[in-house]
């Protein structure tokens, strides 16, 4: 083999391994953009679960919706919570004149 089939050689295995790194970026710019998408899509979902949270709550405390014992008694943790607030609220009030 001469030299000018060496260069050749040499140039075409340096081009393949620059494809080879392209392809590796390429692949682990989607990845990270799929990852991307996922957190956005999961914290909306997220967010969406929260207010189905929240609108069975205000129904379930108005009578509106049945629940069953144990999932009515889920609720005791939230009623604490919010009494605790509109204590806090109360101080506040006072404090602030």
């Amino acid at each position: 083999m001469d030299r000018h089939e060496d260069r050749g050689s040499l140039l075409s295995r340096a081009a393949e391994a620059l494809e080879e790194v392209r392809n590796a970026v390429v692949r682990s710019s989607q990845a990270s953009k799929i990852r991307i998408d996922a957190t956005f899509l999961r914290r909306d979902r997220d967010h969406l679960f929260r207010d189905l949270g929240r609108k069975v709550f205000e129904l379930a405390e108005a009578g509106e919706l049945a629940l069953t014992e144990d999932l009515f008694a889920a609720l005791e943790p939230i009623r604490e919570l919010s009494r605790k607030l509109d204590d806090h609220d109360k101080e506040l009030a006072e404090v602030e004149g």
